[in-house]
């Protein structure tokens, strides 16, 4: 059982992620699975096969707050979600150092509108490691495809207030397919790198879209956005001198609309970057391990991302500020932020750790999210550790 928020309240200009804009979730899910597996000789290695099935009901109530300034939350409408899937894999050993996988999923869902049929979700891939003294190389491959379903009542017709959503029978499941090639070494116990090249295709993504209405109020849809291009390199790496420990991880993303899908009306263009998504995200950590005390420092790196001018939009609810039309009019370039960090610990006794960690020490007032929510400036936290 669930109970509790799913996202933050969104102003009335913009559209919601949620199916009217529902904050809060009541949700029972009882599922019932079953899956066995059989080890098959091959030759003079092995291969093992699974397969099962499940079943799931979902029964879900949503809510929304009436107001920012109270708690009192507002039925908002009840769903039951119904998911049966079926799968099965393969795994097997071709030779000393080659490991393949293939498997494939196919699932019935309630929430995906009521002209789709089963949805498939697929992959292959294999693993090649192989010793070279005291280092180990391994290469991965993978091609794949993952799928998310609808959430309960986005391909319904419902309405409250003066918010009306239109049905869309044809809503399909998210996917994502595509091939991922990757690297690892590793040096003894001190030294490791990891490298993962990655081109996909996200299809279908859900974006509620507002349509125009000659009445009073808001009418919205979900809608299938089109084929999203997902490319980008993911890059870790660490090492270890006596007492000394560096670690650190750099991912660079870009995520752009390739097509459009037929009956897609919202804001997105081809060539657009999708929103909220940043460009770069890493880490960097330097950590001393002197004994019964250590001490550390690093950061994290969040890059630049494209979202909305909350500030403008507020002006326009707040009736400051006349209204820009288009919703791609509100869209924001928000800057790259790196935030630091110092950390200490020290053993007290047998059985104590006393530790401390203190973020932005320079207490910098830079945007982690948007520009309308206030600035995480410095904060320290200081703790006991009890271990057994």
């Amino acid at each position: 059982r669930v109970s509790g928020p799913r996202e933050p309240n969104r102003p009335a200009l913009l559209t919601p992620r949620l199916p009217l804009g529902a904050t809060h979730e009541d949700a029972t899910r009882t599922s019932l699975r079953y899956s066995s597996a059989w080890d098959l000789p091959v030759g003079s290695q092995e291969a093992t096969i699974s397969a099962g099935a499940e079943y799931s009901h979902r029964d879900v109530e949503r809510l929304v707050r009436r107001s920012s300034l109270n708690r009192d939350l507002t039925p908002l409408y009840q769903d039951a979600v119904k998911s049966t899937g079926v799968f099965g894999q393969l795994r097997g050993r071709v030779a000393e150092q080659l490991i393949l996988t293939v498997g494939t999923r196919a699932e019935w869902n309630t929430s995906v509108g009521e002209n789709e049929g089963a949805q498939w979700a697929s992959s292959i891939g294999g693993s090649w490691t192989r010793p070279l003294g005291a280092t180990t190389l391994r290469l991965r491959g993978a091609w794949g495809r993952g799928i998310k379903p609808p959430e309960p009542g986005m391909s319904r017709a419902m309405s409250i207030g003066t918010v009306v959503q239109l049905p869309n029978a044809s809503l399909m499941a998210e996917s994502q397919s595509g091939i991922e090639l990757g690297a690892e070494l590793f040096f003894g116990d001190g030294i490791y790198a990891r490298a993962t090249w990655y081109d996909q295709t996200a299809e279908d993504l859900i974006q509620q879209v507002q349509i125009p209405s000659q009445g009073v109020g808001r009418t919205y849809q979900f809608q299938n956005v089109g084929a999203i291009a997902n490319q980008g390199v993911e890059l870790e790496g660490g090492v270890r001198f006596d007492r000394v420990r560096v670690t650190g991880l750099l991912y660079v993303t870009s995520s752009k609309v390739q097509q459009l899908a037929p009956r897609y009306s919202g804001e997105l263009k081809p060539g657009d970057d999708l929103l909220e998504v940043p460009s770069t995200v890493g880490s960097i950590a330097v950590r001393y391990h002197g004994g019964r005390w250590s001490a550390e420092v690093g950061g994290s790196w969040l890059g630049p991302w494209v979202g909305y001018d909350w500030i403008a939009v507020q002006q326009v609810i707040d009736g400051v500020a006349p209204p820009r039309g288009s919703l791609r009019n509100y869209w924001l370039d928000y800057p790259g932020v790196f935030r630091p960090y110092l950390a200490a610990s020290m053993g007290i006794g047998s059985r104590l750790i006393a530790f401390a960690r203190m973020e932005n020490p320079a207490n910098t007032g830079a945007l982690i999210r948007d520009n309308i929510s206030p600035p995480l400036g410095r904060t320290t936290v200081f703790g006991i550790e009890l271990t057994p």
